[in-house]
């Protein structure tokens, strides 16, 4: 019951929708209270339903308002409401929902007809009137007793009786059953299909069958300013900059994938009285675990951290500069709280080891410091659901 509340209706109102159709007003007035769905959302979601209805936020027309609740939400129109819950909050899924609700409360589907009343079935038979019996015919032409003569009816001519269709599975009296037909003469009869009348009653909810080549449910997109940096430990010297990240996640609503790049601006550290410049830029690829409460969302990162270093001496005289490249591990938990249901706010912390530190040697001065093993960050910004 967690998936597809909105979808399964689709099943359910598949035979109703053609029937409400021919009923549905020209123009329809959409309001609403809270944010998921929205009015224009189901707005849309009505069109899409029915190609000739024009629906607007607002307006003239049918009203049709939708009051969202939380874990639940209420669709109201023609003096009727319906209550629909959903506490994972699928915004697009609602709206979908909320028209097909809407759909039934403005034109509800018509009772199909009775199979039974159907006079044409194999099973039908013709009513005759009745009619004067062999025994009747006799009581009416028999003598009449003395001195009656001048009242008594003139005999009736009996009438031929008209020939009847029995009921099915009975024999007349006095008439020997008429023998079974062998299998070449059934072969012959044409029999009259009955045609099938499914009906569904309003209100069941039908599930569809998930479909196998599903697109991917997930296309984040978040802008974070990050303030990272490296305490001092053993040799290495501490240094603390600022920056953004920029990051893309692909995958499904639980799991997904994520790759993202961080622009830092140049640090100064300070290793035995020398100043060593340090130009930093991150990247990340790795898995992202998330656990949807609403409009609050959860997750851990973990992966792979990649690092462009590259370090100056400026004040030694024989100061060269270096590159490394710096590989070591990325943890981020992390937590989002969604605005609506395309924007977002993120906040959240990383942390990266890296798995072999260079050492740090300039001319002249011999070695004075190694590269941070540990780097440590955080930083707050914002998602976008594409």
């Amino acid at each position: 019951m967690r998936r597809g509340v909105a979808i399964a209706m689709a099943i359910a109102l598949g035979t109703a929708s053609a029937a409400a159709r021919a009923d549905m007003p020209a123009r329809v007035a959409v309001t609403g209270q809270g944010g998921c769905p929205t009015a224009a959302a189901v707005a849309r979601a009505l069109e899409r339903l029915h190609p000739a209805l024009r629906a607007a936020v607002g307006g003239d027309g049918v009203r049709v308002e939708v009051v969202d609740g939380g874990a639940g939400y209420e669709v109201r129109a023609a003096g009727g409401v319906r209550r629909l819950a959903d506490a994972e909050r699928r915004c697009s899924e609602r709206a979908t929902a909320a028209a097909l609700a809407a759909t039934l409360l403005i034109a509800p589907p018509a009772t199909p007809p009775d199979e039974a009343g159907d006079s044409d079935g194999p099973e039908a038979t013709r009513e005759t009137p009745d009619e004067p019996t062999p025994e009747a015919t006799r009581e009416t032409t028999s003598p009449s007793p003395p001195g009656a003569a001048a009242t008594a009816p003139k005999p009736v001519a009996p009438v031929p009786p008209r020939a009847t269709v029995p009921p099915a599975n009975t024999t007349p009296a006095n008439t020997t059953p008429a023998p079974a037909p062998t299998p070449a003469a059934a072969a012959t009869v044409p029999v009259r299909a009955q045609p099938e009348v499914r009906t569904q009653p309003t209100g069941v909810v039908t599930r569809r069958a998930p479909a196998t080549g599903r697109a991917l449910s997930r296309i984040d997109l978040e802008l974070v300013g990050l303030v990272d940096g490296a305490p001092a430990l053993d040799s290495a010297a501490s240094e603390v900059t600022g920056g953004a990240a920029l990051r893309l996640t692909l995958g499904g609503r639980y799991l997904a994938g994520t790759l993202g790049v961080a622009g830092l601006a140049p640090a100064t550290a300070t290793s035995d009285a020398i100043d060593v410049g340090i130009v930093r830029v991150p990247f990340d690829l790795g898995l992202r675990l998330l656990l949807p409460l609403g409009r609050v969302e959860p997750g851990i990162d973990a992966g792979l951290a990649l690092a462009v270093l590259r370090f100056s001496a400026p004040s030694l005289v024989s100061a060269t500069q270096e590159s490394r490249l710096d590989v070591g591990a990325r943890i981020a938990p992390f937590l989002r709280v969604w605005i609506n249901q395309r924007v977002g706010i993120v906040a959240g912390l990383q942390m990266v080891v890296s798995f072999a530190p260079y050492t740090l040697f300039v001319n002249g001065a011999g070695v004075i410091a190694t590269t941070p093993r540990l780097w440590l960050g955080g930083g707050l910004g914002l998602v976008a659901r594409l």
